[in-house]
């Protein structure tokens, strides 16, 4: 079976911000037959349904989190507060949250722990938790840090030589971690560092792409992440956005995108010139079977005035050596778009 993907927006409810949660599950056994929790679709799924997950509300709003799912648990780590009783002079204005949240999803009544960390471990800001498989969990705010879903005391900060106030986490494995830092280098860097002797390369100076999401590293070797690549034209933007593959042992990108997904706006976004700019405001690629290389993309739209699609897809990922060069495209196997209604997709992840 797939492994689920968490989806975790903002809505307003009673003038009160809050948080909303579904869950992607791929149909089988109890979940065959089962409906589906959503009010409107674009192009329902014939393999998975979406499910509501009712947690309880916590009592301030959350900000700026990263996400991450571990063994049924639920962790929203950093971020700030904002109090929803801002008439109390001490309650006004939002604070950093020096921690993380965490539920358990198997429990019958789930109920909201904080976990309060050192001023050291400050993850205000954080972008995008990423786990790797062999149990850590990674986040990156005013700091990169990481620790076990199972063992909180296990905290550890690394020292970056550059600012990784809006770097954002791409992909881990056991020994190296990526990031995209769009300040850095002047357009926009990726950057890995050695876990255990803490060394920092830059990959690459002047991204191609102005977004990136969350990827996958397949066998050391290759990079994998959706991406918007921009390019003046006209006054207009030409809008390229696609599933691009950089090749971690050459240093360089591939020349094309992973072929066989169509840009139908469903599945990937249109291609094309357009003046309105960016409209992927989320996306993030994920692995949704640790066997085999299947992948899931998911990607929010946001029009204005509109309510907000969410789009996923799912696919195996094939590759084949071409002189040398491996040509990689995907088989697509099942897709689907609901409506977010007035929300705003924050994150996504699997676990």
């Amino acid at each position: 079976m797939d492994r689920p993907i968490y989806l975790e927006f903002m809505v307003r409810e009673d003038e009160q911000v809050r948080n909303r949660w579904y869950v992607i599950e791929e149909r089988g056994g109890e979940e065959e037959t089962a409906a589906d929790e959503l009010e409107g679709w674009v192009r329902k799924s014939e393999t998975d349904r979406v499910r509501q997950l009712h947690l309880p509300h916590l009592d301030y709003e959350l900000q700026f989190n990263s996400l991450a799912v571990a063994e049924s648990r639920l962790f929203l780590i950093g971020g700030y507060f904002q109090p929803y009783d801002t008439s109390d002079p001490e309650l006004f204005g939002r604070s950093e949250a020096v921690g993380f949240h965490y539920i358990d999803l198997n429990r019958s009544d789930p109920t909201w722990q904080f976990t309060m960390l050192d001023e050291a471990y400050n993850f205000a800001g954080a972008k995008v938790g990423a786990i790797s498989k062999d149990g850590w969990m990674y986040t990156v705010g005013k700091h990169l840090g990481r620790f076990r879903w199972d063992d909180f005391s296990t905290w550890e900060n690394f020292c970056l030589p550059f600012n990784p106030s809006d770097a954002k986490v791409l992909a881990v494995t056991e020994t190296e971690v990526y990031l995209f830092c769009p300040s850095f280098g002047g357009g926009g860097s990726i950057v890995r560092g050695d876990l255990k002797s803490n060394c920092w390369k830059t990959l690459n100076l002047n991204s191609p792409c102005s977004h990136w999401s969350s990827g996958v590293v397949l066998g050391n070797n290759y990079l994998v992440s959706f991406g918007v690549l921009e390019r003046n034209s006209r006054q207009c933007l030409d809008y390229l956005p696609g599933v691009y593959i950089y090749d971690i042992h050459n240093e360089t990108w591939l020349s094309e995108p992973v072929q066989g997904l169509p840009y139908d706006g469903i599945i990937l976004p249109t291609r094309g010139l357009r003046e309105d700019g960016e409209s992927v405001f989320h996306s993030s690629l994920m692995q949704v079977r640790r066997d085999e290389l299947k992948l899931a993309l998911v990607w929010s739209h946001e029009v204005p005035g509109e309510q907000t699609q969410v789009h996923w897809s799912k696919f195996i990922l094939h590759s084949n050596k071409n002189h040398g060069a491996p040509d990689f495209y995907a088989e697509l196997l099942s897709h689907g778009v609901c409506f977010g209604g007035d929300t705003l997709l924050l994150n996504s992840t699997t676990g």
